[in-house]
């Protein structure tokens, strides 16, 4: 997987957060990120000219500017009347120029709009002997607008502690749509090879390529061999996936699609929760035992690899616990989870626990009196299991804030450097990003260590002037901003009038 696009989103260049709540965000570009991620695959987007320019730009990987992406070019008359043929016409011309090994096209608004007939056009390319698919739509825009509400519904009926791992299977992400299509129209049934397994590459954290391959020399080291990184991989290497024991991934739907097709199958991750922190690395290290019929070899495995990570750990984890530490978190469902990390992983005295709920923040989400309980409930048994001396504040008033302040050293949790203004050092997220490696785990303590040792309070950023607004932070208080804000967050989150 493309390194450069995880440290963009990890160091908030181009932040997530942004792509996929204050915006309305085509899928095309996550389309084409799963298709460009293949060797010898084009893909075509179906689409004007317009929507090539803009995604084959940005697609959000911004230093990887230029992608070799064909529009078809729909212009007036083909969105009125239909664009079938000028779409079969450039896959003709596409095979002819590139001769690739696989043609994809990709719908786009418009395309879905007109109910344009990419299938029939796709048929005709597949009669002259080109190798092309056609993605299917799942829903008109990126992405179903109710995922997020629904999961917080759901996490808030779970008790802390639970190891079962929710779905992370959104609606009308281009990027999913990319894969359950591979495994229906490209995959092959072919001979299973024992001990061998596929790993969808995505949420292994900033430093994804060097976790990716510390936990294939891990799984060497018990006989078990990966054969590919879907999507990042050969055109032949997703022909031959069906022939591995197992599938690691994140994304569900295309897994099922294949464990249904294939018998193929598979083990969700998810670094928050059942594998969070060494006890979870540990974890998931068993549940693959468990899944490739290798518990035994495993086990001795993750007892040498865990003793290890702790014995490297332990002088620099003493020095961390001499640090009185504040949480500040605008995301309530994670904070169980930070306050599990930060005191259990990290050893840290985490003095206090500030949680930022917007009343903005609880309508998008469709947070009611009984989630929130539920929300509530999760954090005071991880401080209860974890952290006995930690207070919870939620909503605190800014002179509450800065008298919390003033028994700490440190502030964690938060991406908001304004908060320098309280006069302590505030250390980002991603210095503690762990994954799932022990080597992960142990540069992650390390790096925190380090952090701690020379962070310095710094109030005079530019940054920090720029006057956020507080409610809808990283945005900025100006008028034309907050109104388009509010103009997609009532069209898209609210649009059946919630």
């Amino acid at each position: 997987m493309k390194q450069k696009y995880y440290e963009e989103l990890s160091m908030s260049m181009y932040p997530s957060a942004l792509l996929h709540r204050f915006g309305v965000n085509g899928k095309v570009s996550g389309s084409i990120y799963a298709v460009g991620e293949m060797k010898e695959v084009i893909p075509v987007i179906h689409g004007p000219r317009g929507c090539g320019y803009h995604y084959r730009y940005s697609a959000r990987r911004r230093n990887y500017p230029y992608y070799n992406v064909i529009s078809s070019e729909m212009e007036e008359g083909e969105i009125v009347f239909g664009g079938e043929e000028k779409l079969f016409q450039t896959i003709i011309e596409t095979y002819r120029l590139y001769s690739p090994k696989l043609i994809v096209v990709i719908p786009t608004p418009v395309s879905d709009v007109i109910h344009d007939d990419i299938t029939s056009a796709v048929k005709r390319a597949k009669d002259k002997g080109i190798n092309v698919i056609g993605i299917k739509s799942e829903l008109f825009s990126h992405r179903d607008k109710s995922y997020s509400a629904k999961r917080f519904k759901e996490v808030a009926k779970q008790r802390f502690g639970e190891s079962k791992n929710l779905d992370f299977d959104i609606k009308g992400c281009g990027f999913t749509e990319v894969l359950y299509s591979l495994v229906e129209e490209v995959m092959v049934k072919t001979e299973v090879i024992p001990l061998t397994v596929n790993i969808e590459p995505i949420g292994f954290g900033p430093h994804g390529k060097q976790v990716l391959k510390e936990i294939e020399d891990t799984l060497r080291l018990v006989n078990v061999r990966v054969n590919s990184y879907f999507p990042s991989s050969t055109y032949e290497e997703v022909l031959a996936m069906p022939s591995v024991s197992l599938n690691i991934i994140r994304r569900l739907r295309w897994a099922k699609k294949m464990k249904e097709k294939f018998g193929t199958l598979y083990l969700q991750i998810n670094t928050t929760g059942r594998y969070s922190g060494i006890k979870g690395i540990s974890q998931f290290y068993r549940d693959l035992g468990i899944k490739l019929g290798i518990e035994n070899e495993m086990e001795n495995l993750v007892k040498t690899k865990e003793t290890n990570a702790l014995d490297r750990t332990s002088l620099v984890k003493e020095k961390i616990s001499n640090y009185r530490v504040m949480i500040i978190s605008r995301n309530i469902q994670s904070v169980p989870y930070l306050i599990e990390k930060y005191a259990l992983d990290y050893a840290m005295d985490i003095l206090s626990c500030v949680v930022i709920l917007t009343d903005k923040t609880k309508k998008n989400l469709d947070i009611n009196h009984s989630v929130l309980e539920g929300l509530k409930s999760k954090i005071d048994s991880s401080i209860n299991e974890c952290s006995k001396n930690t207070e919870l504040i939620i909503n605190p008033r800014e002179e509450e804030l800065e008298e919390l302040s003033k028994n700490c050293d440190v502030i964690i949790g938060t991406e908001d450097y304004s908060f320098h203004r309280f006069g302590l050092p505030v250390i980002h997220p991603r210095h503690d990003t762990m994954s799932l490696s022990y080597e992960s785990y142990i540069r992650s303590i390390e790096k925190m260590g380090e952090k701690l040792e020379s962070s310095i309070n710094k109030p005079n950023l530019i940054i920090n002037k720029l006057g956020y607004d507080r409610e809808s932070y990283p945005l900025l208080p100006h008028n034309n901003i907050i109104a388009t804000e509010k103009m997609w967050s009532e069209m898209w989150l609210h649009r059946k009038g919630k």
